[in-house]
């Protein structure tokens, strides 16, 4: 599986072996090299709180990760 998807012999171990601590985006890259989707089902009753959340969320100026930050640096040399 490691191979085939990219990830390492020990995340894939991890993984398999169903390791409580592993990185989400890898484990979703892993799914998505599989063929396989993930989907989130939120109950009717959570979507008001949802909406709340995610009005909040759109207001919110973005962190900017390191990947930006060093995009950002190397723009302004």
């Amino acid at each position: 599986m490691a191979t085939l998807t990219g990830v390492s012999k020990q995340f894939a171990s991890d993984v398999e072996l169903g390791k409580d601590t592993v990185r989400l985006g890898l484990v979703l890259k892993v799914l998505a090299e599989m063929g396989l989707r993930v989907s989130v089902d939120i109950p009717e009753q959570s979507a008001p709180e949802l909406a709340l959340l995610q009005a909040k969320l759109i207001g919110r100026p973005h962190k900017k990760t390191r990947a930006t930050q060093k995009t950002s640096a190397a723009g302004q040399g």
